[in-house]
């Protein structure tokens, strides 16, 4: 099976899709005789397997960026069918091919997260950002009814999907996406009479429940660093001013970072906490029980398949700083079952090997 994979965000690895983007090229090397190739507008140069999209648009128009998407991505797929007869075309963003659904006989889409579907008009603000994804939200649910298949990364986005758009069952398949094999750290004990290090990272800070966090970990009887990575430069100012009046916490701002440096902060952190007012997954919580880190994160969306509802880690509600506070108290106080949850989410994480999700993506494919 021939597969031409359509990704707007490939060298930048800020998200779950992006990384996905990247290992599923492992295709080429260990799943003979299926191939695969992707197209983005997010990589340096071209080679044999990455075809580079040029995507031009005036900077007034940034607002329909995702229109013109539509119309660039399905004129180099054509150009690229020419010389690589695919057999399937996958959208890592669903609507982006929404012409490509309507030319090609098997174009698949994946909808990662609800952040479209989740908008009503009964929730309606006037500002950009919310007349983009209500506009965005017609075009995926546009998208659910013309592609062969849709593929969604949690039992919570699928059940969600079916109910919101009326997606059919049989055309919505499960795809956890994997990640690649970490060796966890040897265990680490967390001495409360020295500053405790907590690591969130997530490029949007505000659906992360950054703020939360802070306030959270200012109720505790402890000093703490809080590392932060993902958020943009031009959010550090509005970030820095929620450590005003939090004595015992200290905020560390990396921004943006490669993946090393993830990875690097990740082996060296205490506990690991992105208490996300929502989330359609969470491989950043994935990677972490696999690296034998704490997890203490929020009972929504699905999260909750993660971390084996509890099980690897504390779950606590959305928006409640008051219950993340006494979470991360018992992860700090408590050895005994701190070092039960670490042994229980490596074991767990094992499932979510990239391996399997490449063979279960061949699997839907092929259906």
């Amino acid at each position: 099976m021939k597969i031409l994979f359509c990704t707007n965000k490939f060298d930048e690895i800020s998200n779950g899709p992006a990384k996905f983007a990247n290992l599923i090229l492992q295709i080429n090397h260990s799943y003979s005789p299926h191939q695969i190739k992707i197209i983005t507008e997010d990589t340096h140069s071209e080679n044999q397997d990455v075809f580079k999209l040029e995507l031009n648009y005036p900077s007034s128009l940034i607002l329909f960026s995702q229109l013109f998407r539509i119309f660039a991505y399905h004129k180099v797929a054509k150009r690229v069918k020419k010389k690589y007869d695919f057999d399937v075309i996958v959208y890592n963003n669903a609507f982006i091919g929404l012409l490509s659904a309507v030319i090609f006989p098997h174009t698949v889409g994946m909808i990662n997260d609800d952040n479209n579907a989740s908008k009503k008009l009964s929730y309606f603000q006037f500002n950009r950002l919310f007349i983009k994804q209500f506009l965005f939200k017609q075009l995926e649910y546009l998208s659910t009814k013309l592609f062969t298949k849709i593929i969604v990364n949690s039992n919570f986005l699928k059940s969600y999907l079916i109910e919101e758009y009326g997606v059919k069952e049989q055309n919505i398949f499960l795809l956890y996406k994997g990640i690649e094999e970490i060796k966890p750290r040897q265990y680490k004990t967390i001495d409360s009479r020295n500053t405790i290090n907590v690591l969130f990272v997530k490029a949007d800070f505000r659906r992360g429940g950054l703020s939360v966090l802070v306030e959270a970990l200012a109720q505790l009887p402890y000093q703490f660093t809080l590392t932060i990575i993902g958020p943009p430069d031009n959010s550090f100012a509005e970030i820095k001013l929620m450590e005003k009046n939090r004595d015992n916490v200290k905020l560390h701002i990396l921004g943006v970072q490669p993946q090393v440096i993830v990875k690097k902060e990740l082996r060296e952190t205490d506990i690991f906490c992105v208490p996300s007012l929502k989330e359609a997954l969470g491989v950043a919580n994935l990677e972490a029980i696999a690296m034998g880190v704490p997890v203490v994160t929020t009972n929504v969306g699905g999260i909750p398949e993660i971390m084996d509802y509890g099980k690897n880690g504390w779950l606590v509600p959305a928006n409640n700083p008051d219950a993340l506070s006494e979470a991360l108290m018992q992860c700090i106080s408590n050895k005994n079952e701190r070092k039960l949850k670490i042994e229980a989410g490596i074991l767990f994480s094992r499932r979510f090997s990239i391996e399997n999700s490449i063979e279960n993506l061949l699997k839907i494919l092929e259906k």
